[in-house]
């Protein structure tokens, strides 16, 4: 479960919204 916070910029899908992965992390 990670929790990507829009207040530090991260090499994300959607760095502007707060994206709950839920599923198994597909991005690393």
């Amino acid at each position: 479960m990670e929790f990507h916070i829009p207040f530090e910029t991260r090499d994300t899908d959607r760095p502007t919204e707060i994206v709950f992965d839920l599923d198994p992390p597909s991005r690393f």
